[in-house]
């Protein structure tokens, strides 16, 4: 069977198989006693070549993905889609997919606290049981579904489609209460504009007009250009006159 099967191989790579068989016998006998199942030749062909052996689990191709899912980082939620399948494609290259390790590590990656949040509750949901990487991609997606839903159902509420809440719940002793509104605030008037019309402020002010309180201004100003009719007469000193 092997000699039928060296027939496939190139110059290069025959003349690499014969100096195989020539450094290490004992390797070539033992594959001849493992029998006629091809599989065995092309599994050492490629740890010869490219020093992989799928069946061993150990290739350097594997390895490299396991680094690779080590250097993966998460550090915001925008780019979990990204994340997710850059890990999923490293893991299951790997073969690591029902690692434990693996799929932990993943949920560990998950930025905080959501991230905890979402592995305690798939702790919950699988009885404590990690299962593998693509379930728990799955479980991940649908919990951050749950949680855009609800963040997306708070922005489109306005404050004023709150007031049925008033009809659901009440706070005892407030039933029926109405609402009073402060006190109206009003900008300062641009005096700018020629068709300026000052209009009526609705607030109170202390009055000046009475002691200690007066105030120059409620005092008449005297005009020397001006002649006035009307006299102060002191009615107690005319009669002292007349009598």
């Amino acid at each position: 069977m092997l000699t039928y099967l060296e027939t496939f191989l190139g110059e290069s790579v025959k003349v690499l198989w014969e100096q195989w068989v020539e450094s290490y016998p004992s390797q070539y006998e033992e594959l001849k006693r493992a029998g006629s199942n091809p599989n065995n030749f092309a599994n050492v062909m490629s740890n010869m070549i490219i020093a992989e052996d799928p069946e061993l689990g150990h290739t350097s191709l594997q390895n490299e993905r396991l680094r690779e899912i080590e250097k993966l980082t998460l550090t915001s939620w925008t780019g979990i889609k990204e994340f997710s399948q850059h890990y999923l494609y490293n893991t299951t290259t790997a073969k690591q997919g029902f690692n434990v390790g693996v799929v932990e590590r993943y949920f560990n990656k998950l930025p905080d606290p959501l991230g905890s949040i979402i592995f305690e509750e798939y702790r919950k949901e699988t009885g404590g049981n990690v299962v593998n990487i693509s379930q728990s991609i799955t479980f991940v997606f649908k919990q951050l579904r749950k949680v855009c839903t609800s963040i997306q159902a708070e922005r489109s509420m306005k404050k004023s489609d709150y007031n049925f809440c008033n009809n659901i719940v009440q706070i005892p002793l407030t039933y029926g209460e109405e609402r009073h509104w402060k006190n109206k605030y009003y900008k300062p008037q641009r005096r700018d504009n020629r068709n300026f019309r000052t209009k009526e402020r609705y607030f109170l002010r202390r009055s000046d007009n009475r002691a200690p309180f007066l105030h120059k201004r409620n005092v008449r100003r005297y005009n020397p250009k001006k002649t006035y009719d009307k006299t102060c007469r002191c009615f107690i000193y005319i009669t002292l006159l007349i009598t």
